[in-house]
């Protein structure tokens, strides 16, 4: 999901094109293996938080997912375009890997009909509240200007997707994932920004989107639930609960990290205080490799590559024997293609994942608030 700063040479990414066009997929380096997961593993006033007790004592878990509205605009204008080498469908090599198409073709994120089959699907799956992968608005260092990133664009299909919603007067609810967009639009850290600085984009989220849709926005611990994901740190601010993820292992990332998500890493291993897991049907950094994103370190992570044995199930079964320790489910994810984690239903080779992990998520979930496997 972290889009680094640096573009490498497309030579790989031109091999990788190639091969997808001809309707070829790359062999892999190595005969893949499946990492087993083990068996068992508004208002400035403050309001205060429930305990955790009451958070786990809840009859209900909702389950989340990771989404992703980056898809389909023209390079430069934002016009949406759809397509193979439109944003984010293979356009270098930093936002490739895709292997799979989506059963709407290589989407625009802000065409609507796209916006209400998506929303419509992840309903069926049991969905209830979208964490948006947000890239800001253009503001690249913070500085007070708009320099024009493409990754602005992305805010439109955020406000088409919540003009939908609240149209439908649906209970699909939505969170912001605040990405570190200053390291990969202007290659400042997010460790270098000032505190002014974070709270210009807290009051731009605030301004442009928790104001505006209230009931539309994910409630959590008593406030709007905003998260923000590793590098990027923003302070406490009494409109929001804020919580801080990263990508990381928590015992490696060090303090002040309240989310992990780190494959191969267990569903209860990674746990955190406040009981959110993370769920996922397969993650494989195998074709970001061959694109040449320069973000990876070492070797390119593979779980479940194939799809093969009862790996998802397993982990909805484990999910169940500790649902006393659960407050929130993760699903990563419904559409990031890159790291083919997606169950937005797709097609072609070797493993798509097609309808069936719609069906399958929305039957494990049920099951799981039925406190069974």
């Amino acid at each position: 999901m972290f889009k680094p700063p640096h573009l490498l040479t497309a030579l790989s990414l031109f091999f990788v094109l190639i091969l997808i066009a001809c309707g070829q997929v790359p062999p892999p380096l190595s005969k893949p293996t499946s990492t087993q997961i083990p068996a068992t593993q508004a208002s400035h006033t403050v309001t205060p938080e429930p305990t955790a007790t009451q958070i786990l004592n809840s009859s209900s878990v909702p389950l989340a997912a990771v989404f992703a509205g980056w898809y389909g605009y023209a390079p430069g204008s934002g016009e949406c375009l759809g397509g193979i080498g439109s944003s984010h469908w293979n356009d270098s090599p930093e936002s490739a890997g895709v292997i799979y198409t989506p059963y709407k073709g290589f989407y625009c994120s802000i065409d609507p009909e796209i916006v209400s089959w998506q929303l419509a699907r992840m309903q069926e799956a049991g969905i209830g509240v979208i964490f948006y992968s947000w890239w800001g608005w253009g503001d690249t260092n913070l500085d007070g200007g708009v320099e024009g990133h493409a990754d602005q664009h992305m805010n439109a299909s955020l406000t088409e997707m919540l003009n939908q919603i609240q149209a439908a007067e649906s209970e699909m609810k939505v969170t912001v994932i605040a990405e570190p967009f200053t390291l990969t639009q202007a290659d400042v850290h997010p460790a270098e920004l000032s505190d002014r600085q974070r709270r210009v984009v807290l009051d731009y989220l605030w301004d442009n989107y928790y104001s505006v849709y209230p009931q539309q926005m994910f409630t959590w611990q008593a406030r709007p639930l905003l998260v923000s994901f590793d590098p990027m740190r923003l302070p406490e601010d009494p409109r929001f609960t804020i919580r801080h993820w990263t990508g990381r292992v928590a015992a490696e990332a060090g303090e002040g990290w309240d989310w992990s998500f780190a494959p191969p890493q267990g569903i209860i291993e990674a746990r955190s205080d406040d009981g959110v897991v993370f769920v996922y049907p397969r993650f494989d950094e195998y074709y970001l490799y061959l694109a040449g994103a320069g973000y990876l370190n070492g070797e390119p992570r593979r779980v479940n590559p194939f799809l093969e044995e009862d790996f998802y199930q397993r982990q909805w079964c484990e999910m169940a024997d500790n649902r006393d320790v659960i407050s929130l489910i993760i699903l990563y994810s419904w559409n990031l293609y890159g790291e083919q984690a997606h169950i937005e239903p797709s097609t072609g080779d070797p493993a798509p994942v097609e309808d069936e992990y719609v069906a399958s998520t929305g039957r494990n979930y049920q099951t799981f608030l039925d406190g069974q496997c």
